[in-house]
């Protein structure tokens, strides 16, 4: 009688190599004076709850033209560690808005200025378009802002192509969001801009708002 022999074990498959790290991307958020406490949480809302790979995806800082507090438009202030040095090693720079009428904080133009002709995306939520109008970045292009300060900045800033009705505005590496609830649109569609369209899905499910709307 002939006895069958199993045949021998097939070696493991190799495991695939680990996905190669890639370090956080980095976002200054500029507070202005006063600055809205909904705008400035927004980034940090969004931004804070990407995962890729099981690792940060986004590295959020706040800065102001004078760390220390910052005056906002409601009842509370707000304690800025850091100031717009930041932005240096910045790969986004959000300008955060008031809600309000207010004017541009010459500092803060000079740095967003700079960020751009360094090549770092800048980006505004609600009238921090006016920061970037004022930093001449919005010069002939679409951009857009909370609806009722548009008729002042269309006044203030003839060059800028003021959009109305939309949610926000991606010219590259400028972008721009109208009021409150939209800067939430705009940071995600920088996530899906960076990360791809599951990471940005997957970020509103966490978040518990809508996923990504077209601007």
């Amino acid at each position: 009688m002939s006895l069958s022999v199993p045949p021998p074990p097939s070696a493991p498959l190799p495991l695939p190599p680990p996905a190669p790290y890639r370090a956080p991307h980095r976002v200054a958020v500029i507070a202005p004076s006063p600055v809205s406490l909904f705008n400035i949480a927004l980034p940090e809302l969004v931004f804070g709850r990407v995962e890729v790979g099981g690792r940060p995806g986004y590295e959020v800082t706040v800065c102001a033209v004078e760390p220390g507090p910052v005056p906002t438009t409601g009842k509370l202030d707000l304690i800025v560690r850091h100031g717009l040095d930041v932005i240096r090693t910045a790969d986004t720079v959000v300008v955060a808005g008031t809600g309000h009428r207010f004017e541009p904080e010459p500092e803060a133009v000079a740095a967003v200025r700079e960020a751009a002709a360094a090549g770092r995306r800048v980006t505004s939520i609600c009238s921090g378009a006016f920061v970037l109008a004022e930093a001449g970045l919005l010069d002939g292009r679409r951009a857009t802002t909370y609806a009722d300060l548009a008729q002042e900045l269309r006044a203030r800033y003839p060059a800028v192509d003021l959009a109305g009705d939309v949610l926000f505005v991606d010219e590259g590496r400028v972008m721009t969001s109208s009021g409150y609830a939209a800067g939430i649109d705009l940071c995600l569609h920088m996530v899906r801009t960076d990360y791809g369209a599951a990471v940005a899905n997957d970020v509103a499910r966490r978040t518990l708002v809508a996923p990504v709307r077209p601007g």
